[in-house]
């Protein structure tokens, strides 16, 4: 978990903020929560593979299985939490870009998001991504963000849509103009957050239909929100209670 917090809270700390959580979000607990879940499980084989991997210290390898889980738990492929199946089919989704399309996105991200800006730019990502529900379907990663701004667990994030729009305007003119949705951009966002800090390069699909209007309020746990509470919060986003702590 402390991997995690340092590489979330690393671009905070050069900016000289004093309490970085506070631009994390108090919300995100619940992210490093589930974060946990994953680190634990690849922590066992990340520390064996740095005690007989020359050069490279257990701390790194275990700060970069930490950050891979954390956002692998809401950018995969496969993650319904990002591109729920009806939204896939309606997109012709998800597909990896082509090189031209992803040489457009890697320079437009790595010119409007460097570790200053990570910490928000995840932090929307997750916000986005958690509105998504088993019951219906609905939500998910869809850019129905920039409809959220200005609820509670949102507060601190429109600097982070910011970023998503600046990210948009600077593809103009390039292979990957009107090729990649909004969605796609936070998706996008999140991983370059991740790699800016230290962690992988991940490998991010496209497709994502963008939300003409907000998701439903309620779906995000509250900070303060009892254990009952987050067990109800995350089932409803397809984890189980084991998954949400061990």
């Amino acid at each position: 978990m402390h991997a995690i917090n340092s590489k979330l809270d690393c671009a905070v700390k050069r900016r000289g903020y004093a309490e970085p959580n506070r631009l994390i979000g108090k919300t995100d607990r619940c992210l490093r929560v589930k974060c946990f879940a994953a680190v634990k499980k690849e922590s066992t084989s990340a520390s064996a593979a740095a005690d007989n991997t020359p050069g490279i210290s257990r701390r790194a390898m275990l700060q970069t299985a930490a950050v891979t889980a954390a956002f692998n738990l809401f950018c995969s492929p496969s993650g319904s939490a990002l591109l729920h199946p009806k939204q896939a089919l309606a997109a012709s989704g998800p597909v990896l870009p082509t090189p031209e399309v992803q040489a457009a996105l890697n320079a437009a991200l790595s010119k409007s998001i460097g570790k200053a800006k990570a910490p928000v730019v995840l932090r929307l990502a997750f916000h986005d991504a958690g509105s998504f529900s088993t019951s219906d379907g609905t939500g998910g990663l869809n850019a129905s963000i920039q409809f959220e701004l200005e609820r509670p667990e949102n507060f601190g994030l429109k600097r982070g849509w910011r970023t998503i729009e600046e990210v948009a305007k600077n593809l103009k003119g390039t292979a990957a103009e009107g090729v990649v949705s909004r969605a796609d951009l936070v998706a996008l966002a999140g991983a370059q957050a991740v790699a800016v800090c230290g962690g992988p390069r991940i490998a991010v699909p496209i497709g994502r239909v963008d939300a003409t209007e907000p998701d439903p309020e309620g779906r995000l746990p509250a900070h303060n929100a009892s254990a009952a509470e987050l067990k109800t919060c995350f089932a409803e986003m397809g984890f189980s209670v084991r998954e949400m702590v061990v």
